[in-house]
């Protein structure tokens, strides 16, 4: 009986060792489970760490790019306020380039107007002077008197040519 007691007490404990081995396996077994999940679970906040780095990354690209953009968009609102400035001023010398050439081209067209009528003049003064030439041929040769008298019309004909 007491081999009995041995054998039995030897089998109990063969089974706690057992127990025991199987427990401890069991409790290695959740340790690299646990080990795995939180592996696993630094890998997906390296992974998601790494995204909002990307994503922060991106949004400060995008943050850049819309500065410059809005930089640009300032630079060229400028530069088309100046060039309509410059081009409404060229507008305005060309406008009063203009004007003044138009106020000539009437004054141009009033003087030639003016050598018109005085041309007109002259002709018909040449027209009665040919006539009376003419008329003093037919009734002789002048009077001395009569021949300074023409001179002198002569003169004042000559000197209102250069006057005009």
């Amino acid at each position: 009986q007491a081999k009995a007691a041995r054998e039995e007490a030897s089998r109990m404990r063969a089974r706690a060792e057992t127990a025991e081995l199987a427990t401890e396996r069991e409790a290695i077994g959740r340790r690299r489970d646990v080990s795995a999940a939180e592996a696993q679970r630094d890998a997906v906040r390296a992974e998601a760490a790494a995204k909002g780095r990307a994503a922060d990354a991106a949004l400060k690209e995008v943050e850049q790019a819309t500065q410059r953009l809005r930089v640009e968009r300032q630079a060229v609102e400028r530069w088309a306020s100046e060039e309509i400035a410059r081009l409404g001023q060229q507008k305005e010398s060309v406008e009063g380039a203009l004007q003044e050439s138009v106020q000539a081209a009437g004054a141009l067209q009033e003087l030639l107007a003016q050598q018109h009528s005085l041309a007109e003049a002259y002709r018909e003064h040449a027209m009665v002077c040919t006539q009376q030439l003419q008329e003093a041929a037919a009734v002789g040769p002048p009077r001395p008197a009569e021949r300074s008298r023409d001179a002198a019309e002569q003169r004042l004909l000559a000197a209102s040519l250069v006057v005009a």
